[in-house]
């Protein structure tokens, strides 16, 4: 995929105000409609939890590289032995 529907919902809210506005606050169902955004890019969108654009596109972003298998799932523990102590050494 693309995403260039994706890249124009960053886009637009980078350059319109009141769209990002809308776009952070309840209203992002609506002002997502005339990107044709497929199903897995609206549910993305839809789940983001931010309070600002740049978390916005931070979250996106994660999802992208998930969806096209750049990224693993985020680790839920350090391994044994790599917990960080002071100073950044681990052990």
């Amino acid at each position: 995929m693309a995403y260039e529907s994706l890249q124009a919902v960053i886009g637009t809210a980078v350059i319109d105000s009141l769209f990002r506005k809308a776009l952070l606050n309840g209203s992002r169902s609506r002002v997502i409609q005339p990107f044709n955004l497929t199903m897995e890019e609206t549910s993305a969108v839809m789940a983001i939890r931010a309070d600002s654009l740049e978390q916005f596109a931070g979250q996106l972003d994660q999802w992208i590289k998930r969806s096209q298998g750049k990224l693993e799932a985020p680790q839920l523990a350090l391994p044994k032995n790599q917990y960080p102590l002071a100073g950044g050494v681990t052990h």
